[in-house]
């Protein structure tokens, strides 16, 4: 934890003396719910299967710079700022 951290929650007694409340709601199973990170509940695939359309095209780049004897170069953005 950093100073700053440290320094904020050694602060959260002052400020509840000062106005006479205690911060209860933090680390409640309501809060933990509300606030809680609803992106892990999600099985993400992260290698997906291409469309057989998508392998075709990449193994007809790959046979057309073979036979050419040239390879393809896909980096538009840098062409375009000479």
């Amino acid at each position: 934890m950093d100073r700053v951290t440290a320094g904020d929650l050694e602060n959260i007694p002052v400020a509840e003396a000062i106005v006479g409340h205690k911060w209860t709601s933090m680390g409640t199973d309501f809060n933990k719910e509300k606030f809680k990170n609803r992106a892990k509940d999600v099985d993400y695939n992260f290698a997906p299967t291409l469309d057989p359309e998508m392998v075709d095209s990449a193994t007809n780049l790959k046979n057309a710079e073979e036979s050419m004897g040239h390879v393809y170069d896909m980096n538009i953005a840098a062409d375009q700022s000479k």
